[in-house]
């Protein structure tokens, strides 16, 4: 297993991150923000979409979204999938660090993604809740069934 463990931050964490060559980033920002990481760490993976879950309707948003909010798609998931592969596929062994705005949904969907897919160990705080957007999009893509 190369990917030993996966820890979930918030942006201003991520931000406050020294480089470690080994360890891994995978930066969720909405589209509009780049997250200022250290230079120097083994790899990052930026992807750029909006906290929109597939609950969103049950929350009383609208069904269809306006233009500005970009959703996860499967493209940016075909993304996240092939680079942790090859991380994976990799005998050096890896931390991986997902961090998005708050640390809490997108992040830790990934997290829970890297867990069941590779056996990471999982390194989150109390409040998660894993987008199911990001998780089904994940699963359909990888072809991996993710217990939940």
């Amino acid at each position: 297993m190369a990917i030993e463990r996966v820890s979930v931050l918030d942006l201003e964490g991520a931000a406050r991150l020294p480089a470690d060559p080994a360890t891994a980033v995978l930066s969720v920002t909405d589209p509009e923000v780049v997250a200022p990481l250290a230079e120097g760490f083994a790899g990052v993976l930026r992807l750029s979409f909006h906290d929109v879950d597939d609950d969103a309707v049950a929350w009383g948003l609208p069904r269809t979204l306006p233009q500005e909010v970009v959703p996860m798609d499967a493209e940016q998931a075909r993304r996240l999938v092939l680079w942790t592969d090859s991380l994976a596929q990799d005998d050096a062994g890896y931390r991986v660090v997902a961090h998005c705005h708050a640390g809490i949904s997108r992040s830790s969907a990934i997290a829970w993604f890297l867990n069941q897919r590779h056996g990471a160990e999982l390194n989150w705080g109390a409040h998660f809740q894993p987008n199911r957007r990001v998780l089904r999009l994940l699963s359909e893509v990888s072809g991996q069934r993710l217990a939940w």
